[in-house]
């Protein structure tokens, strides 16, 4: 199952434990092109067990873990909570708490990679299984260790991450960040990451940041502003169809919600674009042209 949210031109599609696997048609993209190819998270080595996921916002998703055994934790006695906000950059939250009864010591290790492929070639890839040839990206840790510059150097358009980390990596490489994790009990550790990507000569930050700097709340403020103004605007639908009812409302929250204008567009209230879908067509298609037209 994947995961979808997005704002804008900026979208993130995840599995249900907040992982991008590589060689998937999963990632971060900004404009079309993916600046996280991989995102993969575990406890000492070992892959987290999903619990359930939750999207209160559609730029917004809330995944809940929990561990497998590990040598100093019993099963199910770390809690791992993984909050991701898309708005501009890419915004997340970990939390590990532990709910047993006994300390625990374990190492919650970051898998990460960027191709910065273009989206299409994406989705070909993951179909046929094989990769375009094309330039190895770049990936350097900080001097000071609290991030992790990623870039592509291929004669084209200038593309970049970088990761930052709220909370210093105990190790960080080209490729992967790993942290001590002693818990007392019902102790808990907090790991805060933002993703800023440059492509050409724009720059784009996370509106939620780490250091609490980010404009995530007058943009919002904008962003429910612009799909009031879209519902206001859909035609009116009368029937005592209870499914044709709640599956047209959804039909006009979804258009409202696909609306694309980009990060910072001071452009006129009117400009915009409606997608047809993000980013392989969330919607059904045809109600978006019936809607719309």
């Amino acid at each position: 199952m994947s995961i979808v949210i997005h704002r804008g031109s900026s979208f993130l599609v995840c599995d249900a434990s907040g992982d991008i696997q590589p060689g998937s048609d999963r990632g971060f993209f900004v404009q079309d092109t993916r600046f996280l190819s991989r995102w993969e998270m575990a406890l000492d080595g070992q892959k987290l067990l999903a619990l359930g996921v939750a999207t209160p916002r559609p730029n917004e998703a809330r995944h809940f873990l929990t561990n497998p055994q590990l040598r100093r934790a019993a099963r199910a006695t770390l809690a791992v909570r993984l909050r991701t906000i898309v708005a501009g950059g890419l915004h997340c939250d970990i939390d590990v708490e532990n709910f047993g009864d006994e300390e625990t010591e374990s190492t919650f290790q970051l898998g990460l990679a960027a191709d910065f492929e273009y989206v299409l070639t994406v989705k070909k890839q993951a179909t046929s299984g094989t990769a375009p040839e094309r330039p190895r990206p770049n990936a350097q840790p900080a001097r000071d260790g609290r991030s992790l510059r990623l870039w592509l150097e291929d004669g084209e358009v200038p593309r970049e991450a970088t990761i930052a980390f709220g909370e210093k990596p105990g190790f960080l490489d080209a490729s992967s960040a790993r942290w001590a994790v002693p818990l007392p009990k019902r102790g808990r550790f907090h790991i805060c990451i933002d993703v800023t990507i440059r492509l050409a000569d724009r720059h784009v930050a996370p509106q939620e940041t780490c250091d609490g700097t980010g404009g995530e709340q007058q943009t919002a403020e904008r962003a429910r502003h612009r799909r009031k103004q879209v519902r206001s605007q859909a035609p009116v639908l009368e029937t005592d169809h209870d499914v044709l009812r709640h599956a047209y409302s959804q039909a006009v929250a979804d258009l409202a919600e696909l609306r694309l204008k980009g990060e910072g567009d001071l452009a006129e209230e009117g400009a915009g674009a409606i997608a047809a879908g993000i980013p392989w067509y969330m919607d059904l298609f045809g109600r978006d042209s019936l809607i719309a037209a």
